[in-house]
């Protein structure tokens, strides 16, 4: 009888606070940048090796890292 009442409701899952939801947006709009100007660096050099220096694409890694790491503190189970 009680699985008859919770029929209509959402199973168990997790709650994003706004701030949450804010940063897990950013971090997504920074991947999209970073591929975009991948993208564009390559096809204007018709597609040549693009050089980064590995500290400079560790560090876009450790940030992202961090900033989801943030996001995943702030999820609360419900």
């Amino acid at each position: 009888m009680n699985q008859a009442k919770r029929a209509g409701l959402p199973g168990p899952g997790y709650l994003l606070t706004r701030e949450g939801r804010r940063q897990l947006e950013m971090l997504r709009d920074q991947f999209y940048l970073m591929a975009e100007i991948a993208f564009v660096t390559t096809q204007s050099e018709e597609d040549q090796p693009l050089h980064i220096s590995r500290s400079l694409l560790g560090m876009c890694y450790e940030n992202h890292a961090r900033q989801l790491h943030e996001i995943l503190d702030a999820v609360k189970p419900t």
